[in-house]
């Protein structure tokens, strides 16, 4: 098992390899969040439309992403930094 830490880094470089602004990835990612955790059973496209809803326009989510993202979010919840602080 990877570590959050690892999973943060890889999944804001994927982001910004696939066309985010490296400033606005922590938004983006905090933003991708809070959809999930307020509606966990969203599929992709409903989470891309959501995501949209929210401003995010320019930037479409890919499922393999969203895989990482979600991946990256799991292993937040029992890293002790990320834990007490979040990922957001």
């Amino acid at each position: 098992m990877y570590s959050a830490i690892q999973y943060k880094h890889w999944l804001m470089r994927r982001l910004e390899k696939k066309g985010l602004r490296e400033r606005a990835t922590m938004g983006f990612i905090c933003s991708l969040k809070s959809c999930l955790v307020s509606n966990p059973d969203l599929n992709h496209a409903q989470l891309n439309n959501r995501m949209k809803f929210l401003g995010w326009n320019e930037f479409e989510l890919d499922y393999h992403t969203l895989q990482l993202a979600i991946a990256c979010f799991e292993a937040e919840e029992s890293h002790p930094v990320f834990a007490e602080t979040g990922f957001c």
